[in-house]
């Protein structure tokens, strides 16, 4: 889909602007497609210009298509031979200087893209004194930013991650969201230790968190008996990576623990897992979740695994108490005492994590206040767009 921006006459591109094709597989409610976004709107303005291979989903889509010059459709979650080579065309075609990549299924297309166009103009330049008006073959720089790496104890995880495990020998900068996923990703084998790469911490946008709707564990004695609850919520999406069988089967068993309140899945969607208590609020889809995070005491998370915890540092910046799972993307967060571990094999180790906040008034001042340093020190737009121009210049 070409954008009218790019084709009506107007002074769109820059001889001094480098050209920069973003890919993933998905474009629904999710961190990896709200990264893309704040990526785009990050840049927006700056001396790049952005291209963009999507599936045409909301809420992202839309919004992918309106920041870049140019978007290709691709389908979701999956590798299409069709969509590769629409993606080939974009390339050759605007001469694109980096393809980036976000997440297993985009890296599909943009590792093996790049290998495809070095052999092509290795035979292609050497077939030009026999056929002149061959085309030029351009080869892009291939940037991966993994957001995760696969490995469940599933088909599609172990597939997933011997595809990841055989491209890491092509060439390409791998970016990780953390020290932790850098070294997930060398030990199991998706990425080498002579590969040149970074780590590129998450940002937020904090101008999307002004001000709370209520000061967390202060409740006005006019609010109605469930409001009085402390109020947990987590982001949820109908994947088992996430825990919504571990969500559902929780609040069910601490029903007068907490208000319990979930965002990103339906009530339908989070019924294959069990019976949904008609207590349970469940919101679904959500554009902006801002002002619902900024009415929660306790943020917790339940997932199995995690490449990207955006909703943990959207629900920092909204001021939120944090009791996440261990998993290794949670540990920047427990070396960092900006929020508490539990032990997802005991879901009583997290009742006990909330009861600690609810009677512990320094351990929560201590939480936020490291919170706070945590995400204005690391995880600004500033600092994200410093780093991702050193690649993208490289």
């Amino acid at each position: 889909m070409r954008n009218q921006r790019r084709y009506s006459g107007m002074p769109t591109r820059s001889a001094l602007s480098r050209t920069i094709l973003l890919v993933t597989a998905r474009s629904d409610h999710g961190g990896g497609p709200r990264h893309v976004l704040d990526l785009l709107r990050a840049f927006n303005g700056q001396h790049f210009e952005f291209f963009v291979a999507a599936p045409q989903q909301e809420p992202y889509g839309p919004k992918f298509n309106s920041f870049a010059i140019e978007m290709v459709d691709i389908p979701v979650s999956k590798f299409s031979p069709a969509s590769f080579w629409k993606i080939w065309e974009l390339v050759q075609r605007e001469k694109i200087d980096v393809v980036h990549s976000h997440g297993s299924e985009a890296g599909l297309y943009s590792r093996p893209l790049r290998v495809v166009a070095k052999i092509a103009k290795f035979f292609f330049d050497r077939l030009k004194w026999l056929i002149a008006d061959l085309p030029e073959i351009h080869v892009p720089k291939v940037v991966h930013t993994f957001h995760g790496v696969r490995r469940e104890k599933t088909s599609l995880g172990r597939i997933s991650l011997a595809l990841d495990q055989a491209l890491s020998f092509t060439d390409f900068t791998p970016v990780f969201a953390s020290q932790s996923e850098r070294n997930d990703a060398w030990k199991y084998g998706c990425a080498r230790e002579s590969q040149e790469g970074a780590v590129i911490e998450n940002a937020i946008d904090f101008t999307r968190f002004i001000g709370r709707n209520r000061l967390a564990f202060k409740n006005d004695s006019q609010e109605s008996a469930t409001r009085k609850l402390t109020r947990v919520g987590t982001f949820l999406r109908p994947d088992h990576s996430k825990g919504p069988d571990r969500f559902l089967n929780f609040v069910r068993e601490n029903r007068t623990l907490a208000h319990f309140s979930c965002v990103g899945i339906t009530k339908d969607e989070l019924g294959a897992y069990g019976e949904v208590p008609a207590w349970l609020e469940v919101h679904g889809r959500m554009d902006e979740p801002a002002p619902w995070l900024q009415d929660l005491d306790v943020y917790v998370s339940m997932a199995r695994t995690e490449g990207l915890p955006l909703g943990v540092l959207e629900a920092m910046a909204s001021g939120c108490l944090c009791v996440l799972s261990e998993i290794p993307a949670h540990r920047d967060f427990k070396m960092t005492k900006s929020a508490l571990i539990y032990d997802p094999a005991k879901p009583e180790s997290l009742a006990r994590e909330i009861e600690l906040l609810k009677n512990d008034s320094a351990l929560r001042d201590t939480l936020l206040k490291n919170a706070r340093v945590l995400i204005h020190s690391r995880h600004s737009i500033d600092l994200f767009k410093e780093k991702l121009t050193a690649i993208y210049g490289r």
